[in-house]
């Protein structure tokens, strides 16, 4: 048993874990987090259906298992007693578990993960892109001549005029960059 004052620290920690919220800095974290919670919590009686199906699952697989021990009636109807009863057991521990896992996600909900687009990383991106376009304009990285195969068109084949940058591929009639025919725009292209 524990001592009095190691008890009520105890109790003192635990309290400040459920009553201190961790927040973002921004509005769009809280507006985020609501709308994950909601649907967090949508997720309860789903699961707990999942387990009711899984045990009768296992309730029709005991029974027909132990349909071979028809030759042995009390061996089977024992068998039979034992593992249901075990299963049922398991049901309200594996139940208890669904929820309290369901619990520990509402309870922090990331809003710093890699998927989540939030203000940081969109700040972080905007800053990384703007000091990119400083550093290196939108220059040219090839030119030259490019043939595209394509059955559709007359002939099977033809040869363009290409201009790769940064920001797009290009394609013109010839050489002299007049009559653009397509372009084909690409985000920040990495050279590695």
């Amino acid at each position: 048993m524990k001592e009095p004052c190691l008890k009520c620290i105890d109790l003192v920690i635990q309290e400040l874990i459920n009553t201190v919220r961790q927040t973002g800095l921004f509005t769009p974290d809280l507006a985020f987090e609501a709308i994950v919670k909601k649907q967090v919590i949508k997720l309860k009686d789903p699961c707990l259906k999942c387990v009711d199906l899984v045990v009768t699952e296992l309730a029709a697989l005991i029974r027909k298992c132990t349909e071979k021990l028809g030759s042995y009636p009390r061996l089977r109807e024992e068998t039979e007693r034992i593992v249901t009863t075990y299963v049922r057991e398991r049901d309200g521990k594996t139940k208890d578990q669904v929820l309290l896992l369901i619990d520990i996600e509402l309870s922090y909900i990331n809003t710093n993960h890699e998927d989540f687009i939030g203000f940081a990383n969109a700040q972080q991106r905007t800053a990384a892109n703007i000091t990119k376009k400083r550093v290196m304009p939108n220059q040219v990285i090839r030119r030259g001549w490019l043939t595209i195969n394509i059955s559709i068109m007359k002939g099977g084949s033809k040869d363009y005029w290409f201009v790769l940058t940064a920001e797009s591929l290009s394609w013109y009639k010839d050489e002299e960059e007049k009559e653009k025919k397509y372009m084909l725009p690409l985000d920040n292209l990495k050279l590695s």
